[in-house]
């Protein structure tokens, strides 16, 4: 069905709703996305355990081998001291009892219910080869004896615990994010893919080359490190939250709500100074910018400077701009500087009040040393966790505008002709006509009005020293672009009623700038087409003499080539090219013929080659040299993107003095 490339009129999705849109494309289309945010959210659970644990090592060196926050207060255990002494008094009794050289170590008796961990037996088998050899790694610890081991069972078993906690979170981490990574990149993969799929659909460069060549790499790949960090990062954080958060208010409600004060303080705080320090540093910033801009276009004016005399006060104009630019540059770093000096001495002080209130807590009995290690622990890692969380939204917010824009091309449309509407051509018998065609290119005005009728059989040639103008009015036919306003009519058929599919196999493009695709040269000349075979593309290389060029090639025609392949001389790109048409058999030919030198045999094999080619032909052509602009029946002088004169090489060598220019100035 044939297209015409245009906008549908719809209001483009917001920056949150793009997003949104995409992350819910995310959880549709991979399976990966859940696991993903269940692994994360437990990978928060050995880290908080990690941090109970290492709580009651430190309150077991605090009381000197003993935990009367973890006792097991049995029965018999309340009967031994209730009635007598307050349960203080009977720990302090205790901890003068209580030594780690106590033996036999009775871990069920001694340390409460945080002794059962491990089994005070297993220490006697002083044999162990595993023993001895941490006896001797740890001499300080069996008193240089290592027969003899006096490290106290609970502080082994915790750091085993530790250690399987840490690598149980590394593993549960690592798994996270492979999971998130490959559940991002299946769905930007995707999404390439449609955006792929939708540039060819549109066909036209204005409307999907340049925004689909800028999402492919910088947008898309920020929209997946942001799908990444929210499937993984975010909801660790979150879960990161909840757990230190709960933690924290089961040791001490109301040093955790001093806490989460400090942290409100600290973080209003930071938010006040680094939006003053931004907006004061992005002020100088521009200020040097404008500077160096000064500077640049005093370079870009340099002829015009050496012509009026003026180096030296331009010279001086150029040191003071200069200068400004340091000055600024300076300021805003120092700004900067400042603002983050300013949020660290806040952090320090709101922290170090804080630690002064827990220190006073601990002091008073209200808490124990080891959980209030633990709570402060827990208070540092909600920081970090909220820290986190905060750098994912802004990296969302920027991540938004991409995925909008990403949305937005998606959602452009063509307008898409009923099939009883679509004419299907047939070759070009009569003529080309262009009829008040306007191209422009963004803001730039390629073509004027441009009215012309190129004949059948015939070699047209574009002449003018705009080349954008002259291959824009080469690429009309083939509704390789589309033009603003007019009309271009195929034997008096308008291109717009065509069936785009039956017009491109009339049309072919032959030049020497890319053309060429990532794959061999054989692949190159057959374009695809699995009716052409290896006889006939190199029948068709041999015929514009390119065959004996590709055979000295360590490879042939296996010879991978395009934009990450080997690269050829742009007269070989041309002559593939060449010899791609003339097997396709159009009834258009669109060429624009690579500069070559006259002086090696480029020329020559060119002239030979389109010779062999071209007569008899319905050309368009954009030649670079003066014989092929002399062969051509009609010559176009185009000038500030209107037709200016139409004729033979001889009749405007003549009659008109911009062609004389033109050639003198190389056309």
């Amino acid at each position: 069905m044939a297209r015409q490339a245009q906008d549908r009129p719809s209001e483009a999705p917001s920056q949150p709703e793009a997003l949104n849109r995409v992350l819910a494309f995310l959880q549709f289309e991979s399976g990966d996305a859940t696991p993903a945010r269940i692994l994360a959210v437990l990978s928060v659970l050995p880290l908080t355990l990690l941090v109970v644990v290492v709580g009651i090592g430190a309150e077991w060196l605090t009381r000197g081998g003993h935990i009367p926050a973890l006792q097991n207060q049995t029965t018999a255990l309340q009967q031994e001291f209730g009635g007598q002494v307050s349960y203080g008094q009977w720990v302090d009794t205790q901890l003068e009892a209580l030594a780690p050289q106590k033996t036999p170590w009775d871990p069920a008796a001694d340390l409460g219910l945080a002794g059962l961990a491990v089994n005070a037996r297993a220490w006697n088998r002083v044999s162990s080869p595993f023993w001895t050899a941490m006896n001797w790694a740890i001499p300080f610890a069996s008193e240089g004896d290592p027969d003899i081991l006096t490290v106290p069972p609970l502080l082994v078993s915790l750091g085993l615990i530790c250690f399987s906690l840490v690598v149980t979170w590394i593993i549960l981490h690592t798994v996270s994010e492979l999971s998130a990574a490959r559940a991002a990149s299946g769905v930007a993969t995707r999404l390439r893919l449609a955006v792929y799929h939708h540039a060819i659909r549109l066909g036209d460069p204005d409307l999907a080359g340049a925004d689909a060549n800028a999402m492919f790499a910088p947008q898309l790949n920020m929209v997946e490190e942001v799908l990444r960090r929210l499937q993984g990062a975010r909801n660790r954080c979150l879960a990161g939250i909840v757990a230190f958060g709960i933690l924290a208010l089961v040791i001490d409600p109301w040093l955790a709500l001093a806490g989460l004060a400090c942290l409100g303080l600290t973080w209003a705080i930071a938010m006040i100074v680094r939006e003053n320090t931004r907006s004061r540093a992005s002020h100088r910033e521009n200020l040097a910018r404008q500077s160096l801009k000064l500077v640049r276009d005093s370079v870009n004016q340099s002829r015009l400077i050496r012509s009026l005399g003026m180096e030296v006060p331009q010279h001086v104009k150029v040191e003071h701009w200069l200068d400004g630019a340091e000055i600024a540059h300076t300021a805003s770093r120092r700004a900067l500087a400042l603002g983050w000096l300013m949020v660290a001495l806040a952090v320090t002080v709101v922290g170090s009040a804080w630690l002064f209130l827990a220190a006073c807590e601990v002091h008073a009995r209200v808490v124990e040393a080891g959980l209030a290690a633990v709570q402060a622990t827990a208070m540092g890692g909600l920081m970090i966790w909220m820290r986190g969380l905060g750098r994912i939204r802004r990296q969302a917010t920027e991540a938004s505008a991409a995925a909008a824009d990403i949305l937005a091309f998606l959602d452009k449309r063509a307008v898409i002709l009923p099939a009883g509407q679509q004419e299907k051509i047939g070759p070009l018998a009569e003529a080309i006509e262009f009829d008040c065609v306007t191209v422009a290119d963004k803001e730039r005005l390629l073509l004027d009005q441009v009215s012309l009728i190129a004949p059948a059989g015939e070699r047209t040639a574009l002449v003018g020293l705009d080349s954008a103008q002259k291959q824009s009015l080469m690429f009309l036919p083939g509704r390789l672009i589309q033009p603003l306003s007019g009309e271009i009519r195929w034997d008096r058929l308008n291109l717009k009623l065509a069936d785009l599919a039956v017009l491109r196999r009339q049309v072919a493009v032959v030049s020497g700038r890319d053309q060429l695709f990532h794959g061999t040269i054989l692949e190159n000349i057959t374009a695809g087409d699995a009716s052409i075979t290896r006889e006939q593309a190199e029948e068709a290389a041999s015929l514009v003499r390119l065959d004996t060029h590709v055979r000295s090639l360590p490879a042939g025609y296996q010879t991978v080539v395009g934009p990450h392949g080997r690269v050829l001389p742009r007269e070989v790109c041309f002559l593939v090219t060449l010899a791609r048409a003339w097997l396709r058999k159009p009834s258009l030919w669109l060429v624009e013929e690579p500069p070559a030198d006259p002086a090696n045999d480029w020329a020559d094999m060119l002239d030979d080659a389109m010779g062999r080619v071209l007569p008899g032909q319905s050309v368009i052509i954009c030649p670079s040299r003066l014989p092929t602009l002399a062969a051509s029946d009609r010559i176009v002088v185009m000038d500030r993107g209107k037709v200016n004169a139409v004729g033979t090489h001889q009749a405007l060598s003549a009659d008109n003095a911009l062609y004389r220019h033109m050639l003198r100035a190389g056309f």
